[in-house]
């Protein structure tokens, strides 16, 4: 059977379907989709690899991400 963590579509994150804890974003995706980790209360940090160029609005929205890491700088957070 198949663990699927990740959806992703024309190299964006458009769901996330992991258990939470600390998430590490696969690298060579763009984009992350609107509200893909909002009201997780279970996600306690994320790494966003250097490919990602942006982060579309309201992503974390009401979650309790405690850190977020940044391994390379990327172009537009909205």
């Amino acid at each position: 059977m198949e663990n699927k963590v990740f959806e992703v579509e024309n190299d964006m994150i458009v769901k996330y379907y992991g258990n939470g804890g600390d998430v590490i974003l696969p690298s060579g995706v763009k984009d992350v989709f609107f509200e893909v980790f909002s009201m997780r209360k279970d996600i306690t940090s994320v790494v966003i690899p250097g490919s990602i160029e942006e982060i579309t609005p309201f992503v974390f929205e009401r979650c309790s991400l405690k850190k977020l890491i940044i391994n390379e700088m990327f172009i537009v957070i909205r």
